[in-house]
């Protein structure tokens, strides 16, 4: 299956080559449908071929997501219920849950991965069952295999859809039987003898939190404040915890002793050889911000810098119409590359729009704009 990308004005589509004309039943269900799930495509012919394009402004393939982050037990969860929840959607309206395109190209989640979509394809050729072990395959690879709970729900779920007969419906159950199988903390039990508040013979006394011993009737009266003290409203309590505790005579003993350190000898700095030309040398990958904003300059330090609106990007540009994860520049040997990540008001080079998934060498001079803030790659 060919794939390509196509951005146009604020709209990012994800084109395939369609292989079959639904019928005017099928037709009339995917124009009415609304499933949360579920990608449906427009149909367009173009150049005399007929077409499907799916809308995936602001969102993120699978392959993409798996990228730069690790596949634990929660996010395999949440891609694995989108799945199920696609499927029976779907035949919750009459449609076939064998159209669904399993492939990581085809399946799509916003930027924090918390909610999944699945391509719906009229007339797709195969089973959904060597679909979703094939797909499962691919996740296996990208399974944190430190996740303990991950590990187990996916080996498991992999080896359910090995036998002949598999349905999507066992996703749900075995999703279920990982949420019973958590382990619940143990509740641990403070049992106190009622026969005694003192210690006896050859028990060791209490201590305190600053480390010193109780002893004798010190200790009787702190075990039976403690024990009148639970007896409390949680107000009263509250207001007890919050009251500055008095000074034991021990502890004001201990404030008599006080320790003066000797004067620390000043230490000689010494500074290292630095060459000129390593001071005179100027930084590469330079974003010099030329719009009418309040943004900086943007740097690229590393090999690999994102740019968006979330302050924990590296390359941060505070604008309302700039995407959390907009962009994203890597640098190979000296070359800059600057790929949109499906940003929602795009990213142009030159004047020309960047499709998703494409990457474009940066030339020096040359005019980038993220959505409508303007930059110069210097």
């Amino acid at each position: 299956m060919e794939i390509r990308y196509i951005r146009k004005l604020m709209t990012s589509h994800m084109v395939i080559g369609q292989t079959a004309v639904p019928d005017e039943w099928e037709s009339s269900m995917i124009a009415h449908a609304s499933l949360e799930s579920v990608l449906f495509a427009e149909s367009v012919c173009e150049d005399g071929k007929s077409e499907l394009w799916y809308d995936i402004t602001g969102k993120q393939s699978l392959d993409v997501l798996l990228e730069s982050r690790e596949l634990g037990y929660a996010l395999l969860c949440r891609i694995l219920m989108g799945i199920y929840d696609a499927a029976e959607g779907l035949e919750g309206i009459l449609l076939r849950a064998e159209s669904l395109l399993l492939e990581p190209e085809c399946i799509f989640g916003d930027y924090d991965a918390e909610h999944i979509w699945v391509c719906y394809c009229p007339g797709n050729t195969g089973t959904v069952d060597e679909a979703f072990l094939r797909l499962m395959e691919y996740l296996l690879t990208k399974l944190d295999h430190e996740d303990a709970r991950a590990v187990e729900l996916a080996y498991g779920i992999y080896g359910e859809a090995a036998k002949s007969g598999f349905r999507l419906g066992r996703i749900k159950e075995e999703v279920r039987l990982s949420y019973q199988e958590e382990e619940q903390p143990e509740e641990t039990e403070y049992r106190q003898e009622e026969s005694s508040d003192v210690p006896g013979e050859g028990e060791l006394p209490e201590e305190d939190t600053d480390g010193t011993q109780r002893r004798g009737l010190e200790n009787v009266i702190h075990r039976l404040w403690m024990k009148w003290q639970k007896k409390l409203p949680q107000s009263v309590r509250g207001f007890l915890e919050k009251r500055p505790r008095k000074k034991t005579q021990r502890e004001k003993e201990k404030e008599r002793f006080v320790f003066e350190p000797e004067e620390e000898q000043p230490e000689t700095v010494t500074r290292p050889t630095v060459l000129l030309k390593e001071i005179c040398k100027k930084p590469e990958g330079i974003f010099r911000y030329e719009g009418a904003g309040q943004c900086a300059n943007l740097v690229v330090v590393d090999g690999e810098c994102l740019i968006g609106s979330d302050p924990s990007c590296g390359g941060y540009i505070p604008s309302q119409t700039v995407s959390r994860k907009h962009a994203r520049v890597t640098r190979v040997d000296d070359i800059y590359f600057l790929e949109d990540l499906n940003s929602s008001n795009g990213t142009y080079v030159g004047g020309e729009p960047l499709n998703y998934k494409t990457k474009m060498s940066l030339q020096k001079n040359e005019v980038v704009l993220f959505a409508d803030e303007k930059f110069r790659f210097i």
